[in-house]
């Protein structure tokens, strides 16, 4: 049996500061935003095709609100006649000293842009780090659609 460890080390990594689209990869490939301090992940999955979209961006609420807009708007564009769309957000660790950080106004934004893109119809699930976590990783399993955070 493959652990969560190993599993991640198979993973198809999102490069941060843009957006990916993938097809279904299959086991063993999960798709990973890697570590996530500051950046902020989404994951938008399709349970019926197995189409995913992500993003790892450092700061979606600035100069990347285009980028996390475009992504979005896209997902929802080819899922729109699907009920079978889970997406996840995460990262956006608090309490880190970074000048101008924000992590409430980021995960307000965030939060918004996804519910916006998605109304009805999208299982959206929030999965902020709790205080004190420094970075955290956020991996989709294609095969069970589940998510796991490290």
């Amino acid at each position: 049996m493959v652990g969560r460890e190993e599993l991640i080390e198979m993973s198809i990594i999102i490069e941060q500061g843009a957006w990916d689209r993938f097809e279904k990869p299959g086991y063993p490939e999960d798709i990973t935003t890697g570590g996530m301090g500051p950046c902020t992940g989404v994951i938008v999955f399709n349970r019926d095709t197995g189409v995913t979209y992500g993003t790892h961006l450092p700061a979606p609420h600035t100069h990347e609100a285009d980028v996390l807009a475009e992504m979005l708007g896209n997902a929802a564009d080819e899922f729109s006649d699907s009920s079978s769309v889970d997406i996840c957000i995460s990262g956006c660790c608090e309490n880190l000293p970074l000048p101008d950080y924000n992590p409430s106004e980021i995960r307000s934004y965030v939060e918004g842009e996804v519910r916006e893109a998605f109304p009805h119809g999208a299982n959206i699930n929030v999965c902020w780090p709790e205080a004190g976590t420094t970075s955290i990783s956020m991996t989709l399993d294609p095969e069970t659609g589940n998510f796991y955070f490290d």
